[in-house]
């Protein structure tokens, strides 16, 4: 064997083991960013979770009677309206 064809051999040997360190090190790094990612979009999911339940909540207690409300005064105000523009055509 040649002396080239050693170095050839062993910088083929060395290059692949390079490259498997490569894969092995981006695949760890991939396992610790998933892991990060899955806690905030947990973290995320139970935030969006609170606040339906909060909008579920005002929306019930609030805004439910608000607009039975006004549309209370809304019919009322429609009442008197149409009971005063009848007095009006009555008078002239």
């Amino acid at each position: 064997m040649d002396v080239l064809e050693v170095i050839r051999d062993l910088s083929i040997i060395l290059f692949m083991m390079i490259g498997i360190f490569v894969m092995i090190l981006f695949t760890m790094f991939g396992v610790i960013i998933y892991r990060r990612l899955s806690e905030s979009v947990d973290s995320v999911r139970s935030t969006l979770k609170s606040t339906e339940e909060t909008a579920k909540v005002v929306t019930k207690s609030f805004l439910k009677p608000v607009v039975g409300g006004s549309v209370i005064s809304f019919v009322v105000s429609q009442i008197f309206k149409s009971f005063f523009n009848r007095s009006q055509d009555k008078k002239e």
